[in-house]
């Protein structure tokens, strides 16, 4: 695993993880904590969704979490 790589914190993940869906249909899914730390590593770094670690799942995954989260900017929970 690479040193520069943003991942949430224990405590961070403890405070996201109540407001995630627990029943949802459909696709399995993925690893959301894997998910949310690639979304947090583009918006802190300001890389391009295509280019995010694959650490953090397939672009295809992370993108559309992106624009939601630019949309919605709930960061501040992570303050």
């Amino acid at each position: 695993m690479r040193r520069n790589l943003f991942w949430l914190s224990n405590d961070q993940w403890q405070r996201i993880a109540p407001l995630l869906p627990t029943d949802v249909r459909g696709k399995e899914r993925v690893d959301d904590r894997r998910v949310i730390s690639g979304i947090l590593h583009v918006l802190k770094s300001g890389c391009r969704w295509c280019d995010c670690p694959p650490d953090y799942g397939p672009p295809t995954t992370i993108d559309p979490a992106v624009i939601i989260l630019k949309i919605a900017r709930p960061v501040s929970i992570l303050d």
